[in-house]
């Protein structure tokens, strides 16, 4: 009996049809798997912003530029130190607030500037300052501080090419915990 080595035209159909499917879910899929990452790394920038803010007003330290723009009292120095981020659209703003006025606005010294990571943005602007007073800290949302045992949301979103979008809510204690 001789036996032919050959793949009938069936067995090719069939191989390329599943390839096809495979590729098909594995490309579908992926804008999902870059939606999730650049959540997660939004979400990291947020924690690490909001910590380095806590940190520096902890040990109250003050932006050289800063210190120059208000007066030389310690009480005008103090206000160097009282740091937040300003999240609005995908900017990361964080921020010295030499008005006293527990949040951002366009007269308070810019400390740096940054973007979330693309495709992220902030569906609604928020604004967080860290208040301190060594051993304590009030975190202001929006100029209103938060009490201890409550949280704020914030709200993160990505959207991709095809208009899919998906969020995510980070809840912020009054600690300064990022939770998602």
């Amino acid at each position: 009996m001789q036996w032919n080595r050959g793949l009938t035209l069936l067995e090719v159909m069939v191989t390329v049809t599943m390839l096809t499917i495979v590729t098909y879910l594995t490309a579908s899929a992926f804008p999902i798997v870059r939606q999730n990452e650049a959540l997660t790394h939004a979400t990291q920038q947020l924690t690490s912003s909001l910590r380095a803010a806590q940190i520096q007003a902890l040990d109250e330290q003050r932006h050289p530029d800063c210190l120059e723009r208000v007066g030389s009292s310690p009480r005008d120095q103090k206000r160097c130190s009282d740091l937040g981020i300003m999240l609005q659209g995908s900017d990361i703003i964080t921020f010295a607030d030499i008005h006293d006025n527990n949040q951002f606005d366009s007269e308070d010294f810019r400390v740096q500037t940054g973007k979330l990571a693309k495709p992220v943005s902030v569906v609604s602007p928020v604004s967080l300052l860290v208040e301190a007073t060594p051993p304590n800290v009030i975190l202001y949302v929006d100029g209103n501080p938060l009490g201890a045992g409550t949280d704020t949301t914030v709200i993160l979103k990505a959207i991709t090419l095809r208009s899919r979008e998906r969020t995510i809510s980070l809840s912020i204690s009054a600690y300064g915990v990022v939770k998602r």
